[in-house]
């Protein structure tokens, strides 16, 4: 645009509307800061929400199978299985990946018979799942209810504790108390 001298009426030089180089610079690296800042809480809350939703539904199954077993009158069991497994005294340990996630199997057993109900994957961001005390012999990763709504097996009076590990070594955990009553945390031992 051309832009005139008022008091003389002579032309002043050319003169560009827009941003310079400099300008356009400093606004490319707070875009590029902001990008950087937000990739950052990304890679770092994806995988919590992600544990946090299936410790949420490892919980939810619990739930829901006590109150399964106590509607239809028959025992309930979530067998927990994963890629791999391995016990140590009475603490049962299951790792997972996307490949082959750790899944939750619910079982009914009427008058001995025993059905699938269902068969469900944990998310790929739990690696591994740490239950103690595991029941039966040998030792497995289950969790029990009678038609009563009370756990079974994994000791009378303590609490079966399953600890979930994802990607970022973060660890919640969820909680079966012999009453058969679940609840989860965001932390390695629920109190």
């Amino acid at each position: 645009m051309k832009i005139a001298d008022k008091q003389t009426g002579a032309r002043a030089a050319w003169s560009e509307a827009g941003f310079s180089l400099i300008e356009l610079t400093i606004v490319l690296v707070i875009i590029g800061l902001i990008t950087a800042i937000a990739a950052g809480y990304y890679t770092t809350a994806v995988p919590q929400a992600r544990l946090r939703d299936a410790a949420g539904e490892l919980n939810g199954t619990f739930n829901v199978a006590r109150i399964m077993a106590m509607s239809q009158n028959a025992t309930i069991t979530i067998k927990l299985n994963g890629a791999t497994s391995s016990t140590s005294g009475t603490t049962v340990t299951l790792t997972g990946s996307y490949a082959t996630p750790i899944t939750m199997t619910t079982t009914r057993t009427i008058a001995g018979a025993e059905s699938v109900v269902s068969t469900t994957p944990l998310n790929g961001e739990v690696t591994q799942l740490v239950m103690s005390p595991g029941i039966g012999s040998p030792i497995k990763a289950w969790v029990q209810y009678n038609s009563r709504g009370m756990r079974v097996g994994g000791g009378a009076t303590t609490s079966q504790l399953m600890t979930l590990t994802n990607t970022q070594g973060r660890v919640y955990s969820v909680v079966v108390a012999p009453s058969g009553k679940a609840k989860w945390c965001m932390t390695s031992s629920c109190s």
